[in-house]
Order: C-alpha cells, then sequence, then structure tokens
C-alpha cells in the first residue's frame, strides 16, 4: 500500500508529461511555430494533414480530455476544502457550501484575468511553500521514525517490482486483500488521468523550458517530479498507514464507508491544533485550485486561439470562458457522486490520446533528424 502510490506518480506517469513537452518546445521555441496545438506537434508526421479534420479530431481529443482531467481534480479536491471549511468554521457541510467554494475561486481567477494580475506565479510559489510546510507538520507531529522508514522501504520495493507492477492486469481478479480488479480501478484511473493532463503539461513545461536542452527537460521533469511525488506520499500516507497500523483510526473503514474526505478530516484531527491546521489545508487548497484553474484555462484558450506565438498570450474572455466551463464540469461531477464515476471519465476521456502519445514520439525523433546540426554538436532551445 505504501509503494503503489510512489508506483502511481512516479516516473511512468511524468514520462507522459515529456513527450508534448519536448514537442511542443522545439516546434514553439526552434522553429517558431505560430500555433499552441497539440495537432501542430503532430505536424512533423501527418503534415498537412493537421490542417484539415485530422487535426481538428487530435485537438478536440486534447480539449475534452483537459476538460475532463480538471473537473476530476475539483470534484475530488472541493469537497475536501468545503468540508475543512465547515470544520472550521462551524458552518454546516453541504453541497452549497461547495457551490459556494467554486464560485468564489472562479471569482478570483476571473479578477485575476481580466485584470492582467501577475499573482498567480507568486500564488504558485506560496502554494509550494504551504505543501512543504504542511508535510513538514506531518513529520514533526508524527511518528517521524516510521514515516521515514516507510518511506525508504516503498521505494525499494517499487524498484524491486517495477517491471511486475507495470504489467500486472490480475487477469483473475483475485487481488490478495480480497479486492478484485486493482490495477483496472486504480493503475489504469491514473494513467487515463494523467494522459488526459498531457496537453496542459507539455505546454506548461514547453513554455518554462526556453534555453535548456531536451535532455535537461527529460531528467529534470522526471527525477524532480518523481521525488517530489515520492516524498509527499512517504510523509502524508505513512502518517496515515501509522495511525490504521496502531489501531488509532480505523481509516480504511472510514473510506469505504464515508469516503476520502471523511477520512481525510479524520487523519487530519489527530493532530495537535487540528483547527489551525485545517485552516493552513483550506488556504492551500483554495491557492492549488486558483493555479490550476489558470493554467488549465490559459492552455485551452491557446489551443482554441487560431494563431499565437510564443511570445504572446491568449486572449482574457477566452480564458475566463474555459474556467466556466472547468467550474459547471466540476458541478455535475459532484451532484453525480461516487469515486467510480471520476475513474470512468478519466479513463475514457485518455484513452483516445494515447494514440496521440504514438504520433508525438515519432514527430520529436523526426524534428531531430531534420535538423541535426553537423558535426553532432548538441544545440539548446534558444534563450529568452
Amino acid at each position: 500500500s505504501s509503494a503503489y502510490p510512489l508506483f502511481h506518480w512516479g516516473p511512468i506517469p511524468w514520462a507522459f508529461y515529456i513527450l508534448p513537452a519536448a514537442a511542443y518546445g522545439y516546434m514553439m521555441h526552434v522553429r517558431k511555430s505560430p500555433r499552441q496545438r497539440m495537432s501542430e506537434a503532430c505536424r512533423p508526421v501527418l503534415g498537412k494533414k493537421v490542417d484539415g479534420p485530422l487535426g481538428k479530431i487530435i485537438d478536440l481529443f486534447a480539449i475534452v480530455g483537459l476538460l475532463a482531467a480538471t473537473a476530476t481534480t475539483f470534484s475530488t479536491a472541493t469537497p475536501l476544502l468545503s468540508a475543512a471549511l465547515a470544520e472550521v468554521t462551524g458552518l454546516p457541510e453541504s453541497n452549497y457550501l461547495s457551490i459556494i467554494v467554486l464560485v468564489f475561486v472562479a471569482v478570483v481567477f476571473t479578477l485575476a484575468v481580466w485584470f492582467g494580475m501577475k499573482g498567480i506565479s507568486k500564488l504558485s510559489n506560496i502554494c509550494i511553500g504551504l505543501f512543504f510546510g504542511l508535510m513538514a507538520i506531518f513529520l514533526v507531529c508524527g511518528p517521524a521514525k516510521y514515516i521515514i522508514e516507510t518511506g525508504v522501504t516503498a521505494i525499494g520495493t517499487v524498484l524491486n517490482n517495477f517491471l511486475s507492477m507495470s504489467t500486472w492486469m490480475d487477469p483473475l481478479r483475485l487481488s490478495g486483500d480480497g479486492v478484485s480488479g486493482f490495477p483496472q480501478n486504480w493503475t489504469i484511473f491514473y494513467w487515463g488521468w494523467w494522459i488526459a493532463f498531457m496537453p496542459m503539461m507539455g505546454l506548461f513545461v514547453a513554455r518554462i523550458s526556453r534555453g535548456r536542452s531536451i535532455r535537461s527537460v527529460v531528467w529534470g521533469q522526471m527525477f524532480w517530479g518523481s521525488q517530489g511525488c515520492a516524498f509527499s506520499f512517504a510523509v502524508f500516507g505513512g502518517y496515515a498507514l501509522y495511525l490504521q497500523q496502531s489501531g488509532q483510526v480505523d481509516v480504511s473503514s472510514i473510506l469505504h464507508g464515508s469516503g476520502q474526505t471523511s477520512a481525510m478530516l479524520a487523519i487530519l484531527k489527530t493532530l495537535p491544533f487540528h483547527r489551525v491546521v485545517m485552516l493552513f489545508l483550506c488556504l492551500l487548497c483554495f491557492i492549488y485550485l486558483t493555479t490550476t484553474i489558470d493554467s488549465c484555462a490559459y492552455v485551452l484558450a491557446s489551443i482554441t486561439t487560431r494563431k499565437l506565438a510564443a511570445n504572446e498570450q491568449p486572449a482574457r474572455w477566452n480564458r475566463i470562458l474555459w474556467g466556466g466551463l472547468f467550474c459547471l464540469l466540476s458541478f455535475g461531477l459532484m451532484q453525480i457522486g461516487g469515486l467510480k464515476a471520476v475513474q470512468t471519465l478519466s479513463i475514457v476521456t485518455g484513452l483516445p490520446l494515447v494514440a496521440v502519445v504514438f504520433i508525438l514520439i515519432r514527430s520529436v525523433s523526426v524534428m531531430l533528424k531534420q535538423d541535426k546540426p553537423r558535426g553532432g554538436k548538441r544545440e539548446r532551445l534558444p534563450a529568452p
């Protein structure tokens, strides 16, 4: 149980993001493409076909996948934020509170876009600081020795069983813990979710990677992304496992009986000054949702803009439109309820993008071969 989160958020999913990042970055910064679309990154393989129906289909897959992935994120994070607010403020927990949270996030996002506020990047840095601060609280207030030992053991388990974990499909649905179809319910769900986020993360990484070599982008993303996720899961997951195994909180029963939000709140209540920690978590979740909707809306606005150079910004109204759609879809998913619906949506929307992944692999290879410098010297993406 401590190893699988590291596997699901490890090198494989981060590799999904490298493919569009390399293709986007090369097209934007080296070949100076006037479009920021996934279909444009496939041009070296598909040629002029990307200007026709095939290119529109690829971009449509990217749009639908990113909409679903973002709505999935919001529909899981918003209930936690509203439940923590209810616990801290004493307000009754309900769907109305979740709607208010969504509306507030949308209003802050709209103001940031419309008035050209440059605070989103600063908010992202604040979000990272708050996240590491929350991990420090868990590590200091929790059983640090147990958390560290469990995390190191989990890393070793993943390294020793990486191939078997990557190919295990549980064909007889006979998992050892009595729960059938674990890879179908979780591993495939995560791969679909990550692939659905691929257009957004690829474009984001490409824009901030100008001046870097493809090799540095690959290793930086694979190493730091995987290590950051591993560290966070080792701390938070290790603390939750300790509560379960020590008998302080039956996290498993709460999770299956009342859902993940109730399980998370039960874990937080074991910390000293838990109301302060919950307030800390509310601030973290709010900044995370605001920066996420800004990034995703920016990418979708870029994809749906006819021409957009690497140094240009999409129209404000376009970004606000997509932000509103995110909130509406998230509200719909919360009304449907249940993790199963979220898992199904991520798998269905991420599946069509699998074919695009192979096209992107070929596109990067073709562009590098066509532009290979004489003498075999490496070239970097042009610096700002």
